[in-house]
């Protein structure tokens, strides 16, 4: 799964889950949605908060 890998990688300009979410922004900003990025977004977040929603383990 490539979410962790996002959720833990970093470079000299950031976080690859901050350039993800800065991309989700201009998506949204676009009107352009994308449900499987949306997917990904949703799942990094919830690695990089560190705190587990209803129903995931």
């Amino acid at each position: 799964m490539i979410a962790p890998l996002i959720a833990r990688a970093s470079g000299p300009l950031g976080t690859n889950a901050q350039y993800l979410f800065s991309l989700e922004q201009e998506l949204q900003k676009l009107g352009m949605p994308d449900d499987g990025l949306d997917e990904l977004i949703n799942k990094v977040r919830v690695l990089v908060s560190g705190v587990n929603p209803p129903g995931l383990a």
